[in-house]
């Protein structure tokens, strides 16, 4: 039978090997919970506790409503956010490959958020793109190409990057809310992936002053747009999160990132590959590979913005 150790993140500190029985036992006594860090005894491999099959997360918290303090000299990784109290602020890339730890275990669940996330997000923006083509440059599907006006099709253009700022990118800060839920040991929840809409004028003005800044970012020679990506990458979820205004948001993200802008840029870059990866098995493939970028960014969020992140001392 598998055994794994059980690891407190913050000494290091191994206590085990016990098998799943063992594990099961232990979490009734309050000694360990779901969100404890494992490491595979034959394979060094480390992982979360609920992602173990057959083992049982227990009550979700003692008979007093929250996480208290474990009488036991048994390690907790701590609930959610404290799990990753390990890591100093900085941009991690493991947690880029970590994600399929997380997809494998709900992938049903993430394949239907995906559909829901990509369909919302063609039915806002391809209207705008199909009224560029029609009344910008005179063409309809399939027809011939007439003379351009130039205003109408900047026009529409523009009202399309202004859409997908107020509603795709909140959405997509949902997704990453939906992933925080998870990497929490919460139940999995597509009604999350909009839980931005809740907060929506602050979310619908940052995410316009995003794509702007970005666009025109782009524009002035594409380094200032790779930057930008990187100091704003925060924005939405943070309001979505906290609670913030837009002007908060996007200054709270402006400062953190202020040291890991170029860093963030690849960590965005090289999880947007990954995810898109699934388009080239027969496109259906998308569905399982997604929402690699959502929960990678979920992970580096709780690194870097932990003061909301949920703990073993209370939620």
């Amino acid at each position: 039978m598998k055994k794994y150790f059980v690891v407190d993140t913050a000494s290091g500190q191994k206590y085990g090997p016990a098998d799943v029985p063992t594990l099961n036992a232990w979490i009734a006594e309050g000694r360990m919970n779901a969100q404890s860090t494992l490491e595979d005894a034959e394979t060094g491999e480390r992982i979360v506790a609920h992602m173990v099959q057959g083992l049982s997360v227990g009550p979700a918290a003692p008979a007093s409503g929250s996480y208290g303090e474990f009488q036991s000299p048994y390690p907790r990784a701590g609930v959610g956010g404290s799990a990753f109290s390990q890591y100093p602020p900085g941009i991690y890339f493991e947690f880029i490959t970590k994600s399929w730890d997380y997809i494998k275990v709900n992938m049903g669940m993430w394949a239907v958020a995906t559909i829901v996330f990509y369909a919302a997000a063609m039915a806002v923006s391809m209207p705008f793109s199909f009224m560029a083509e029609i009344f910008g440059l005179g063409t309809t599907m399939g027809g011939a190409a007439g003379q351009v006006n130039w205003v109408a099709y900047i026009g529409f253009q523009l009202l399309s990057y202004a859409v997908q700022g107020a509603v795709v990118f909140p959405l997509s800060a949902g997704m990453v809310s939906m992933a925080l839920e998870q990497i929490d040991g919460k139940p999995l929840n597509i009604a999350t992936m909009f839980k931005p809409f809740s907060n929506f004028i602050p979310n619908a003005i940052a995410g316009i002053a995003y794509m702007m800044a970005i666009m025109l970012g782009f524009l002035c020679c594409i380094v200032p747009g790779i930057y930008l990506m990187g100091r704003l990458a925060f924005v939405n979820v943070l309001i979505t999160e906290q609670k913030l205004t837009a002007g908060e948001g996007l200054n709270k993200s402006w400062e953190t990132m202020a040291p890991f802008a170029w860093a963030m840029f690849g960590f965005y870059f090289v999880a947007s590959i990954l995810a898109s990866l699934g388009i080239f098995a027969c496109c259906i493939g998308i569905l399982v590979t997604a929402p690699i970028l959502h929960i990678s960014i979920a992970q580096q969020y709780r690194v870097l913005f932990p003061e909301n992140a949920p703990s073993a001392t209370g939620v």
